[in-house]
């Protein structure tokens, strides 16, 4: 808790302060159509991440409060994922990546749907933050025994050994999140839902990566 209130004290200061500031600018100045559209393009990028924290943030403090029940059941994989990146159509496009969808129809997992939406929203974010320019991303699930194992691989900018050792343990909740390959912000709290949103729904989350050569993000879920 120490360590959310942390993070929300520093990154709500930045979105809400260029808010102000663009304020101001309208209201007391004289901004070129070309200016203003290049201040409005930084606005909209800020406000975009200030939306994903407070999102991830009311979500996880829901899942917190006492006597809260998920909603565990029968969900299809193929269907979240395809929504989810629907979602993402803007930043892929904007990146000019290609997503590689393998998973096929009627691939059931039991979940909690909105739960299950929101680590592949996060996974998959992650996955578009730090890929190249025109570059792949890849997903996949695959049964082995009673789980499935769904992944989502990236040929992007990767991570170092000590950083994938912190995110495999419990000590992954302090890993703070990096800038991206266009300079997108985080702020790692996207990583502690996903870590209590799966320990939830009974299943793991493993990460494999390489510096330069991108991540790979596997995610065991129990199958119905």
């Amino acid at each position: 808790k120490d360590q959310l209130l942390g993070t929300i004290s520093h990154d709500m200061r930045t979105p809400i302060n260029s808010l102000i500031s663009f304020t101001h600018l309208l209201e007391n100045s004289q901004i070129s159509q070309e200016k203003l559209k290049v201040y409005a393009s930084q606005l909209k990028n800020t406000l975009g991440y200030t939306q994903g924290l407070m999102d991830n943030l009311l979500k996880w403090a829901t899942s917190q409060m006492h006597g809260f029940v998920p909603d565990i059941r029968i969900v299809d994989l193929k269907v979240i994922t395809d929504e989810v990146v629907y979602t993402q159509t803007d930043m892929i496009l904007r990146k000019e990546l290609i997503i590689e969808n393998n998973i096929i129809d009627t691939t059931n997992v039991l979940a909690d749907p909105d739960m299950l939406a929101s680590v592949i929203r996060n996974i998959l974010t992650n996955a578009i933050k730090f890929s190249y320019k025109k570059g792949v991303i890849r997903i996949e699930a695959i049964a082995e025994g009673q789980y499935m194992r769904y992944s989502i691989s990236d040929h992007g900018i990767g991570m170092d050994d000590n950083k994938v050792t912190l995110i495999n343990t419990a000590a992954g909740y302090s890993v703070r999140s990096s800038q991206g390959t266009s300079e997108e912000k985080g702020n790692g709290l996207g990583l502690i839902l996903c870590k209590s949103f799966i320990s939830i729904m009974k299943g793991s989350m493993k990460v494999s990566s390489k510096v330069k050569e991108g991540s790979t993000f596997t995610v065991e879920l129990p199958m119905p």
